[in-house]
């Protein structure tokens, strides 16, 4: 449950630019959103409209929230990012996590992720594919991520970079890198550790035990 005596101004603020949404209370505390979401091109042109919950988890705003289609529009398949029971993809966790460790703003959460998505499955719907790039789907989609937004190609430095913070066993910022390069880490993966650093111990692991399997099962 949220507590927070000025979230109503966060409702308020998200109502300003979608109105249809309303909060759903319990013990006076809101713990979710509901309603219908209007999806407009950038030309203002009407596109459709899909109802949705947003459900704000214990911890919120330094948790994620958990978006649901409850409108049965999107096919319930892996390639449309979606579950069996209408929870929406809407980016890599690894991407949200880092988000909620600053705090996120509901507004700009909706505007910046929970919107672009509704508005990609309806432009799917049109075209057969998406706007744009998107990660593959289980692993291979967290593989791509450590690849290309992180410049983490080797699996053995993802597996040192990725021991090393759980033990919390990381070198100075002129210190040599955890990849062997011989640079200086602040010359080197300085960004991509501290990036690493402030998403869950929990994700980190489950990382680190998947990139584990891919060593074993290439030495088997």
């Amino acid at each position: 449950m949220i507590v927070r005596d000025s979230f109503h101004k966060t409702v308020k603020e998200v109502q300003q630019f979608f109105p249809k949404l309303k909060a759903n209370k319990r013990n006076g505390q809101t713990e979710s959103l509901t309603g219908e979401l209007d999806i407009c091109g950038n030309d203002g042109e009407y596109w459709g409209t899909f109802t949705i919950l947003i459900a704000l988890p214990k911890g919120f705003p330094l948790s994620v929230p958990k978006v649901y289609e409850l409108s049965n529009k999107i096919k319930r398949l892996d390639d449309r990012h979606i579950s069996a029971n209408g929870e929406c993809c809407l980016d890599m966790e690894h991407e949200l996590l880092f988000l909620a460790c600053k705090g996120i703003n509901l507004c700009e959460f909706i505007k910046t992720k929970v919107y672009p998505y509704f508005a990609n499955q309806i432009y799917y719907d049109c075209h057969g594919h998406y706007a744009g790039d998107e990660y593959k789907h289980h692993f291979d989609g967290i593989v791509q991520f450590y690849r290309e937004r992180l410049g983490l190609k080797n699996t053995d430095m993802i597996l040192r970079i990725l021991q090393s913070i759980i033990d919390n066993i990381i070198p100075g910022r002129n210190q040599r890198c955890l990849c062997g390069s011989q640079k200086k880490l602040k010359d080197c993966h300085l960004k991509e550790i501290e990036f690493l650093k402030s998403i869950s111990q929990i994700r980190l692991k489950l990382d680190l035990i998947n990139f584990s399997n891919v060593v074993m099962n290439d030495n088997r």
